[in-house]
């Protein structure tokens, strides 16, 4: 008798409505923690969008567990909306719709919803930089390829009503891209450029995808030809006196330039033109511009190069008066220069190898490492938030230009002030949004 009201009681119990259900969701082995919260930033969709669409479908109310603490796992709890309601939840259909949303939300998943042209496959273009060329050389390129602020790639996104999207190795999901089109050759000399439908409702032929693609490569390859130089300039040379130390050409140059390059900038302003001091750490489109005038017996000298301001600009540039301006400041920095500079270098460090046998005998890798050491702690007072990173850059200089650096603070603060120009413009060019 006991046994049989037992198992009736049992039998009411799972009749019951249950209130609430846990489900659980697994995440891919080795998931990053940007893969993470990527996942189920999609997942939710924005201010919850996605669950609030399933919770106004089953009437129900849907959240996340966050007591779980493992880190491959996110739970879920499903609950009734109105605790007084009878109606039993369709728990098995919401898992399905929750298992499917949770797959369309993964790295793969994103992937072929997003850029997949039609039925699963993929539009593309590989490009591909020549292995030879630095970074340097790469960035203007693709500067080149992409125009000012994407203007090049917008132009063809507009025209053919289609959108391009650069994968290279920047991109933390170019490994899912190259699984799904079977490329595996992690070439860090190739990007893809993928192209997605911006009207997902128009027809494949309504998109003339190979002319489109013969256009890009096309315009790869203009490019890639390092166009001539047209650009109106003038190139200055001013002289040393004779037997004048290194050590002491890099206290006058920093006289001249002034602190953080001011007196540069006044005669830019006055004059509106560019002036560039242009020596063996200058970018190459402007070291190619010295060696056409340079004399390779008098090397022993300070070189300016001098540009429009405005691009666009007819007006001819002022050298004679500029010149003149300038042969001034440099003869009488001559006269006010001190041999004894010790009060222009506070804060500084007085390191080369000579003064240093262990730097002299120890490896690159080491060298690098005490020259990054002595110029980091410098840098971080010009610079906090962007210390490492300048710093890192700096360190691809050769050596010696590393130590006249270290010795003089005019010429490490107007490097560090020409870093930060440089990367603005390289950034600007990089407004083109790169997914991944």
């Amino acid at each position: 008798m006991l046994t049989k009201l037992c198992e009736e009681m049992m039998s009411e119990e799972l009749q019951k409505p249950k209130f609430s259900y846990e489900l659980t969701l697994l995440f891919e082995p080795e998931t990053s923690a940007l893969e993470y919260r990527r996942r189920i930033g999609r997942f939710i969709g924005k201010n919850g969008a996605n669950l609030n669409i399933l919770q106004d479908k089953y009437n129900v109310c849907i959240c996340i567990n966050t007591k779980s603490k493992s880190p491959d796992e996110l739970k879920l709890v499903v609950k009734r909306e109105n605790q007084s309601m009878t109606d039993t939840i369709p728990i098995q259909k919401i898992k399905e719709d929750i298992n499917e949303q949770w797959e369309e939300a993964s790295e793969i998943g994103f992937i072929r919803k997003q850029f997949t042209f039609d039925q699963n496959q993929f539009q593309f273009v590989t490009l591909s930089f020549d292995s030879n060329l630095s970074l340097e050389e790469r960035h203007e390129i693709m500067g080149r390829f992409i125009g000012k602020d994407g203007e090049h790639l917008h132009h063809l996104e507009d025209q053919y009503n289609i959108r391009l999207h650069i994968i290279d190795n920047q991109s933390s999901n170019r490994k899912y891209f190259e699984k799904l089109i079977a490329v595996q050759d992690n070439n860090s000399d190739t990007f893809y450029l993928f192209i997605t439908k911006k009207d997902k409702s128009m027809a494949n032929n309504e998109i003339p995808i190979e002319q489109i693609k013969e256009q890009i490569i096309q315009q790869w390859r203009e490019a890639t030809i390092e166009p001539i130089d047209d650009e109106l300039y003038h190139m200055l040379a001013f002289s040393y006196e004779s037997n004048t130390s290194s050590r002491k050409q890099r206290q006058k140059v920093g006289h001249f330039i002034g602190r953080d390059g001011c007196h540069l900038r006044d005669l830019q302003d006055k004059y509106n033109v560019n002036i560039h001091i242009v020596d063996n750490s200058s970018r190459r489109t402007l070291r190619k511009k010295l060696a056409k005038i340079q004399d390779e017996r008098e090397v022993d000298k300070l070189y300016l190069l001098i540009t429009n301001k405005d691009k666009s600009s007819t007006n001819t540039i002022p050298i004679d008066e500029i010149e003149q301006d300038l042969m001034k400041r440099w003869t009488n920095v001559e006269q006010t220069v001190d041999v004894d500079s010790s009060q222009s270098n506070i804060g500084f460090i007085e390191f080369s190898s000579s003064d240093f046998p262990p730097f002299a005998d120890a490896t690159p890798v080491q060298q690098k490492q005490m020259l990054g050491e002595a110029i980091f702690p410098l840098v971080l007072k010009m610079q906090p938030q962007l210390a490492g990173k300048i710093t890192g850059m700096l360190l691809e200089l050769d050596n010696t230009e590393l130590i006249r650096m270290l010795e003089s603070p005019e010429l490490l603060t107007a490097k560090v002030c020409a870093i930060q120009i440089e990367n603005q413009r390289y950034l600007n060019h990089f407004r083109f949004v790169k997914l991944g």
